[in-house]
């Protein structure tokens, strides 16, 4: 009587567990014909035999076997892969100071076998927003259900430092009120607020005397510098009269005395009580 055909028993297919990755295998049995079968995989190499085959790609692999009446069984099975995981991109929220770690990085990423762990500076979480970060340079990497991994290099920036230059003018005389502060903010983010000793100010601060005064400008995120503005004053003015030549009789005009000025600022001016200068 007729054998009966060699055919397919069993058969499992396991595809690589990441896209490009050869741990992928097949496993198979026959039935029919008969034993013992010799299993070929020309794909593999002429020399290859077995039932089963291990550290596969994705691909077509062709498989002849003989049984002991050398009949002849060809088969072809296609070992397919995940879809390749990837990050598409990387949404950037920077923190509000340049100083701050509010920042955080919104992970949009495909492929791969799901769920995914997302991981930046040894920081892993399941959710697809890393918060808690400062400005600089990062890994951001992926990871899906079979360990398999997508990495991308971002950089997050921040606000430039918020800081002020600031202009003195100094009282007009020692124990005088009439100094000045004007500050002119810089970096940050704009609006900006001044206060002096807790004391919200204008750019420009008057009716100064002399001492030291703590300046904060903070811009519209509440980032702030402060710092401490002195202001000075003139020394005490004086004056010093000498004389330099005495009349040489009651009544003659001919005297002569010297006035010499101390302290104060800029040049100075002489009135006589005779109005002369």
């Amino acid at each position: 009587p007729d054998t009966i055909p060699i055919e397919i028993a069993s058969l499992a297919l396991n595809l690589p567990l990441c896209n490009g990755s050869s741990d992928g295998s097949i496993s198979l049995s026959l039935k029919g014909g008969r034993s013992p079968y010799m299993i070929y995989w020309p794909d593999l190499g002429k020399n290859v035999t077995g039932s089963v085959r291990t550290n596969l790609q994705a691909g077509s692999y062709r498989i002849e076997a003989r049984d002991a009446n050398g009949c002849i069984f060809k088969d072809t099975f296609e070992l397919g892969q995940p879809v390749k995981l990837e990050i598409d991109s990387v949404q950037h929220y920077q923190p509000l100071c340049s100083y701050s770690t509010n920042g955080s990085l919104r992970i949009y990423s495909s492929g791969g076998t799901p769920p995914y762990v997302y991981r930046v500076n040894n920081q892993s979480s399941t959710s697809s927003l890393i918060a808690n970060l400062n400005q600089g340079s990062y890994t951001v990497y992926v990871f899906d259900k079979n360990n398999c991994s997508a990495s991308q290099e971002v950089r997050m920036s921040a606000p430039s430092p918020v800081d002020y230059a600031y202009t003195i003018k100094i009282p007009s005389c020692k124990g005088y009120n009439d100094g000045s502060i004007i500050v002119e903010p810089f970096g940050g983010t704009a609006p900006y607020k001044i206060f002096m000793h807790n004391v919200r100010k204008p750019k420009e601060m008057t009716n100064l005397s002399a001492g030291n005064y703590e300046i904060v400008v903070q811009d519209t995120n509440n980032c702030a510098v402060s710092k401490t503005v002195s202001v000075t004053q003139p020394e005490q003015l004086t004056a010093t009269i000498t004389t330099a030549k005495e009349n040489p009789c009651f009544g003659d005009c001919k005297a002569e005395m010297i006035v010499t000025a101390n302290g104060g600022s800029g040049k100075y001016l002489y009135t006589w009580n005779d109005q002369t200068t």
